[in-house]
């Protein structure tokens, strides 16, 4: 989204790797370690090699859909798809053995689905805490123009 777009709860969204320029895709597929619903990375850097595997809903612990989102309040990421929302758990950390020696993933922490009911507060919610959050455009705040001379 663009700098000052107001994000709402029950927004869908689709969430891209910085480095790899690839989505956070879900299916249902078996993870690795967990045996829970898989999540993995999908698309290219064009962004046209994409689907509906890679749309997340923005679930908020208090606020309605359709309101702005708090940054202070935790949110869930649900997978349109499947219904099952982001997780992670120490529990399922890679190691050289579950991963290999030399493994580049050592010390990560394997991220998949579960359901909604079986979702646990403390590995499915996610809290905005580190970034540059800007003050959301109001109606009546003119629009900067458009920068012409290419810088």
């Amino acid at each position: 989204c663009h700098i000052g777009h107001v994000l709402n709860c029950g927004s869908i969204i689709r969430l891209r790797h910085c480095a790899t320029r690839q989505f956070l895709h879900s299916h249902l597929h078996r993870s690795m370690l967990s045996g829970r619903q898989e999540i993995s990375a999908f698309g290219d850097e064009s962004g046209e090699t994409s689907d509906t595997g890679d749309n997340w809903r923005v679930i908020c612990g208090v606020t309605p859909p359709h309101e702005p989102w708090r940054v202070s309040e935790p949110i869930r990421l649900q997978h349109v798809d499947t219904g099952s929302v982001l997780s992670f758990s120490k529990e399922f950390q890679f190691a050289p053995s579950n991963c290999g020696r030399g493994c580049a993933i050592v010390g990560q922490l394997e991220a998949h689905a579960v359901a909604e009911t079986a979702a646990d507060n403390n590995a499915c919610g996610f809290k905005a805490d580190q970034g540059l959050f800007f003050a959301a455009l109001s109606s009546d705040t003119p629009t900067p123009p458009a920068d012409t001379d290419g810088d």
